[in-house]
């Protein structure tokens, strides 16, 4: 790499030139890769890598040949579009990270000074903070922190570069003094993790959370399988992604793991979906937490039920749940059925719990990890009284060809179809061979194709195409249930089926995404049922008995140690490693009520504190610009001199202090008149040496003699109380030669 020439990087060390540049280098392109790789964004990582190589290739070749004016009007052209994306409530981790790196580029076509090369490496660290604040991935972590010691050894030479490119000698950079430099570094670094360990053992990962939206946690939008909603004939293929989502481990009351590669899958909900309409399953409330719900504001640890009548069951399964990121909560609590207990590890959340079905929704910040306790319907026992009378059921999307369909299925099987006079004791035997019909007789495909104008996306389903996804299964069993008088909705959620022996959890991916129906067979007792074939469902969501897969499963554990001892740290945790201590040290109050006020209006606040802060910065540059005028115009010198000697003589000091004042302004002006007449006092020099060698001159010039009789007063002030003088005089008597000489030199 060819280091840059002496006007655009002064004149330095070769050898520490390229140790910088190559440093500088490996800084740039491993912070646009490491926000490429939080966002998932290959374009980002295109245009950093290309617009970086092409720009520092550019500056490598020598002194820039582009205008410094034309470079200033593209910066701030993009400034100016940063702000107005800002303004509009548009100004997003992603937005800034790709500002960031337009500014990056431009600035390695105007690299200049040690200055510009300043701005590179806080732009490069701008980019790495954006990628923590994008992905709290082990990936992302692990390689934040490795960039963050590449940032370290960057900024060292970046300082040595900036001291030795205003020296006019080589400076010797040898392999010793690298050496040094590395051990610095290593010292810097163990400094660094030492104290961040510190801080990331006693303050807790919730303080603050949320409070500025995205810009507070590691946010994204996820493409999942998981809908809140069912649409029916949606063209595309359903997502077999195998990005996680979440983990799980299970413990029984004893606090013992449960949990093998041979148990049965456990189904997850997440939405509950009641009304149907047009090939839609949508829930019988608006997909947020309206009045109808029990909102309820819930605090670290606390446990919460479910439901207040829990004397008929207790908890027998405790199912420890994280997200791999928060944002893949969408919003929902995913549980087993039948949840009877919630505790989250966020430091406060506002959740909505439908009595009625048991879902739970949250309706401030996203939840990292919770717990449910639950209980198994598939062991209870139940009965249902002789006097029972089946509620109503809706019979919305019930066609009569659906109708038939169930009645002649029943009927086929020895059970009758007729609600008033079958026997409640049979509805379980009677969902169950809806069931069956449906895992036999129909087949299972991802590829959904779009339903035929006019008609019902259910029927077309069961009598025309016969085979679909989960959702058109969950559908149709849900219908023909209540054809024949037995309540039952569409759950959507996920599927956990793939369990890990290495760390004893359950992983769920994306392709985890899944339908069934919870059916009620007894009163106030619903059991859940599934119509997709057995055999593809394993094939979707069992995990693929390979090699490959084995050793992934290594891989996996250590992410969920990862997801479960970093980002789910929390004041559990804490107190397991400190003890009960002052919790957030006194900050989690301050947050809280910081993030209660702000929580309503987090859009108009970041506006107002950009046009605050913008206004704020063009008031500062336009006092900085004039007073760099101020000081650097010929025509104020004399001023700015008179000035300084009208507060000198009219500001209250000690003697001592003030012929110390005058007597330094009286040196400046003797060197400011010896400029003038050509002759500057050389560096190192004595000024009394000088002077005598310009007496020496025949073209001395007129002003010659009064710098001398200056000089003389100058020479008196600084000697005369010497210790190896005779005369000592109080420094009120020497004030008024010194002032006299500047009068005289005026």
């Amino acid at each position: 790499m060819t280091a840059l020439q002496s006007n655009q990087l002064p004149t330095q060390s070769s050898r520490l030139s390229r140790i910088y540049l190559r440093s500088m280098l490996l800084t740039m392109l491993g912070s646009v890769t490491m926000f490429a790789i939080a966002d998932i964004s290959p374009s980002f990582f295109i245009i950093g890598i290309v617009g970086c190589s092409i720009g520092f290739w550019y500056a490598a070749q020598g002194p820039s040949t582009i205008s410094r004016i034309a470079i200033n009007a593209l910066l701030s052209i993009v400034i100016v579009l940063g702000l107005i994306n800002a303004l509009k409530g548009n100004f997003s981790v992603s937005s800034f990270a790709f500002f960031s790196l337009l500014l990056l580029i431009l600035k390695l076509f105007d690299l200049r000074t040690p200055r510009d090369h300043g701005q590179i490496l806080v732009l490069s660290l701008a980019l790495l903070i954006a990628a923590a604040l994008t992905s709290n991935s082990m990936p992302t972590g692990i390689g934040v922190f490795i960039m963050g010691f590449v940032f370290i050894r960057a900024l060292m030479l970046f300082r040595l570069f900036a001291l030795t490119s205003h020296q006019t000698a080589e400076t010797a950079f040898t392999s010793r003094s690298s050496t040094d430099l590395r051990s610095i570094q290593v010292v810097t670094g163990f400094i660094c993790v030492i104290v961040a360990t510190i801080i990331f053992l006693i303050m807790p990962r919730s303080l603050g959370n949320n409070t500025l939206g995205q810009w507070g946690g590691a946010t994204q939008s996820l493409s999942t399988g998981f809908a809140e909603d069912v649409e029916l004939g949606r063209p595309g293929r359903i997502t077999s992604s195998p990005t996680p989502v979440l983990r799980m481990t299970i413990s029984d009351r004893n606090d013992q793991p449960l949990g093998s590669k041979n148990s049965r899958a456990i189904y997850l909900r997440g939405s509950v979906l009641t009304q149907y309409e047009s090939g839609r399953w949508i829930a019988h409330h608006n997909q947020s937490i309206p009045t109808t719900f029990r909102t309820r504001i819930v605090k670290q640890n606390q446990s919460v039920p479910i439901v207040h009548d829990t004397s008929r069951a207790e908890w027998t399964h405790e199912y420890s749940i994280t997200f791999d990121r928060e944002d893949q909560n969408y919003g929902y609590l995913f549980t087993p059925w039948k949840p009877l207990e919630l505790k989250t590890n966020a430091s406060q959340s506002r959740v909505g719990i439908d009595p009625a079905t048991r879902m739970i929704l949250l309706s401030s910040s996203p939840v990292q990890s919770y717990r449910i306790r639950a209980t198994n319907p598939e062991f209870q026992t139940y009965s249902t009284p002789a006097d029972f009378e089946r509620p109503e059921v809706s019979q919305a999307g019930v066609s009569p060809q659906i109708a038939a369909l169930a009645n002649q299925v029943l009927t086929n099987t020895g059970i009758d179809p007729n609600p008033q006079t079958r026997s409640p004791n049979l509805d379980t035997q009677a969902v169950r061979a809806l069931e069956t019909h449906l895992r036999t007789q129909y087949e299972y495909t991802l590829l959904s194709e779009p339903v035929p104008q006019g008609q019902d996306a259910t029927e077309w389903f069961l009598f025309e195409r016969r085979q679909g996804h989960c959702e058109y299964y969950a559908s149709a069993l849900t219908l023909m249930i209540r054809s024949v008088g037995i309540p039952a909705r569409v759950i959507t959620g996920y599927v956990a089926a793939e369990f890990n022996d290495v760390n004893n959890s359950f992983i769920v991916r994306e392709s985890n995404a899944h339908a069934w129906v919870e059916a009620m067979v007894a009163p106030s007792f619903w059991r859940t049922f599934d119509g997709t074939p057995q055999e593809d469902f394993h094939d979707i969501h069992e995990p693929d008995p390979s090699i490959f897969r084995t050793i992934s499963k290594f891989y996996e554990a250590i992410e969920h140690a990862w997801v479960s001892a970093v980002i789910g740290y929390d004041s559990d945790s804490r107190d397991a490693v400190f003890g009960d201590l002052n919790p957030n040290l006194g900050l989690e109050g301050a947050a809280n009520t910081l993030q209660e006020r702000i929580a309503t209006g987090r859009t108009q606040l970041l506006r107002q504190a950009l046009i605050f802060a913008g206004t704020i910065f063009i008031i500062t540059l336009t006092l900085g610009l004039l007073l760099i005028y101020f000081f650097r115009a010929k025509s104020l010198r004399s001023l700015r001199a008179r000035l300084r000697l009208f507060l000198l003589l009219n500001t209250p000091s000690r003697p001592s202090k003030r012929a110390e004042h005058i007597a330094n302004q009286l040196a400046t002006l003797i060197h400011a008149k010896l400029t003038a007449i050509g002759s500057p006092c050389p560096a190192g020099l004595p000024l009394r040496t000088h002077l005598d060698s310009l007496i020496e001159l025949p073209e001395q010039s007129e002003l010659t003699p009064k710098i001398n009789i200056a000089t003389s007063a100058l020479y008196q002030f600084h000697f005369a109380n010497h210790k190896g003088s005779t005369t000592h005089l109080p420094h009120s008597d020497l004030i008024e030669p010194l002032l006299s000489a500047i009068e005289e030199l005026r």
